[in-house]
């Protein structure tokens, strides 16, 4: 086994001697987030299916659906200081540890960049989360700690294999990234099917990327935000390797993220090395994680709907952070768009069911609405017997 999970429990501190937690992968405002879940939705959900068509057929202007989604886009609440304050707290709080926070917006370093030139955040690693096409789909990897001097250069290069992708440049381009000393490349929710094109296909595209970037791969990620089963899938692909299993958090709103890792390195370049060299890795499983996982999911989108009065770009409403390009180019946000239309009947009701299930007070309800899976029951009684 390359990795060992350990379980926190919310009243007493680990019963393991480590300095420091890790936490990798979170996002801020400056990450560009689609809307694919949407489509996924209509596969999954007859009546969610009714609304979005009736919506498509009568307020856009779009010819597909596909190509109205691909229109837009959302922003998460935090800033980057917002992003870096949470998560450093719960290291500091619930795991009395140092912190070392690396932050990973989709395809953008504006966030570790604006952060190291603020006092006492020098130690934050240039990171991100590069999207890679690879043939009928994309993954998603985690790039850590790109050398200051020349992050800037590095990451264009990432961009512009996403732009244009050749296999060619993305052989280049992930062995040039591993050869880097203390960068570490991790693959994100690998067992994720992005794009929907069914378990089997995906799978194999997971397998065919893994064979040819084996030695590039650090590290596969299991995901705080993805499920307890998919997250087992993973487990069985990381031994199927012989790689070693990594935590992402995957935070997008205000709960801090469900997985960590720790250490006793005391800078990032030390663990991704102690990662790399050793091929071992130990992860916290934080209590949030045994939370059942669609009242965790609805909980976040209730953090991205709600309103933030203290937002960095002043984006208070939730209207604010979400936008579409028009069919001139020019981008405008929800809230303009609602300024010539009414909110749709379907997307009110929509909104105030989130809300309500959201809420902190409701939330021992649904709690025993939101029956957990046979999966999270069994991870419960794992930690029970440990």
């Amino acid at each position: 086994m390359n990795h060992k999970i350990l379980y926190k429990d919310r009243d007493r501190p680990l019963d393991e001697g480590f300095c420091t937690g890790i936490s990798l992968h979170s996002h801020t405002l400056h990450s560009k987030e689609s809307v694919n879940f949407i489509k996924r939705l209509t596969q999954q959900s007859l009546f969610v299916r009714g609304l979005i068509y009736v919506h498509h057929r009568t307020r856009s202007d779009s010819p597909t659906l596909e190509g109205e989604l691909a229109r837009l886009w959302w922003r998460p609440p935090l800033s980057a200081g917002q992003a870096l304050h949470l998560e450093r707290s719960q290291i500091v709080e619930k795991l009395q540890m140092a912190p070392i926070v690396s932050i990973t917006d989709h395809d953008n370093i504006d966030a570790p960049m604006n952060l190291q030139l603020m006092a006492r955040n020098e130690h934050v690693p240039l990171s991100l989360e590069w999207t890679s096409p690879f043939g009928a789909t994309y993954f998603h990897i985690g790039v850590h700690n790109l050398p200051p001097k020349s992050a800037q250069k590095i990451f264009e290069r990432l961009l512009s294999y996403r732009e244009e992708p050749r296999l060619a440049l993305l052989d280049e381009l992930m062995h040039e990234l591993a050869a880097m000393p203390g960068v570490l490349i991790v693959f994100n929710h690998p067992m994720w099917d992005q794009t929907g094109q069914g378990a089997k296909p995906h799978a194999k595209c997971v397998h065919d990327f893994i064979r040819r970037y084996r030695e590039p791969i650090h590290a596969l990620e299991i995901n705080g935000m993805r499920s307890v089963a998919e997250n087992q899938r993973v487990t069985k692909l990381a031994e199927e390797f012989q790689l070693p299993l990594i935590s992402g958090g995957d935070r997008h709103g205000r709960e801090p993220n469900a997985m960590l890792n720790v250490t006793n390195a005391s800078t990032f370049a030390e663990f991704a090395d102690e990662i790399i060299r050793d091929g071992y890795s130990r992860i916290v499983i934080m209590p949030q994680y045994r939370e059942p996982h669609l009242l965790r999911v609805i909980q976040t989108l209730g953090d991205v709907l709600d309103e933030y009065p203290d937002h960095s770009l002043g984006w208070v409403r939730w209207s604010e952070r979400f936008f579409r390009k028009q069919m001139d180019g020019s981008v405008k946000n929800f809230t303009q768009l609602f300024e010539s239309r009414s909110k749709p009947i379907a997307l009110r009701y929509l909104l105030k069911g989130i809300r309500i299930i959201a809420n902190k007070k409701l939330r021992p309800a649904f709690r025993l609405a939101f029956a957990k899976s046979p999966e999270e029951v069994q991870i419960d009684r794992a930690h029970t017997a440990r």
